[in-house]
């Protein structure tokens, strides 16, 4: 056997998971996300769920579903305006991802930005699944917003671009 492996080759001396394309440290990020999230979601305080969800954003710029849960937490803390980029960022990784776009809604009325929070629900409800476990609350959501804004919105809404086809 060669004591070096190319890529595809696996070796004695060879780790087999970067064959796969995952080396080490990516699994240590992988791992220290799990349990950062779980130590958010367990019993911690406020502080210290905060503190999990920001590190793990850290530790995955380039998460949507990190900064989307972050943007959550601190709109469900009622700091919206903390959570619009985090919201705007998780939109900007995946635009057509209906959580993203339901979260930025949630941000756009924290804000009072009722036109913006209708136009973004009705987008989020487009691109979800029918059999999505969120469909419901978007729809409520989005009959609360059309009560108080009235059913009819700008085209456009100003806080995220439409998504690319």
């Amino acid at each position: 056997m060669e004591k070096r492996g190319g890529r595809g080759r696996a070796s004695v001396h060879e780790d087999p998971r970067e064959t796969r394309g995952l080396g080490a440290v990516d699994l240590i990020a992988i791992v220290v996300v799990i349990v950062l999230l779980g130590t958010a979601l367990g019993d911690g305080s406020g502080e210290e769920k905060e503190a999990a969800y920001r590190k793990a954003v850290a530790l995955n710029p380039d998460s949507a579903s990190a900064h989307e849960t972050l943007a959550r937490y601190l709109l469900s803390r009622g700091r919206a305006k903390e959570a619009l980029p985090m919201a705007n960022r998780a939109l900007d990784l995946v635009p057509a991802d209906e959580n993203s776009v339901d979260t930025l809604a949630g941000v756009a009325g924290g804000l009072g930005k009722c036109k913006e929070a209708l136009v973004l629900e009705r987008r989020a409800i487009a691109v979800a699944s029918k059999k999505s476990p969120r469909a419901d609350e978007m729809k409520k959501r989005l009959a609360d917003y059309e009560a108080r804004c009235g059913s009819t919105a700008p085209a456009a809404a100003s806080l995220a671009p439409a998504p690319a086809h």
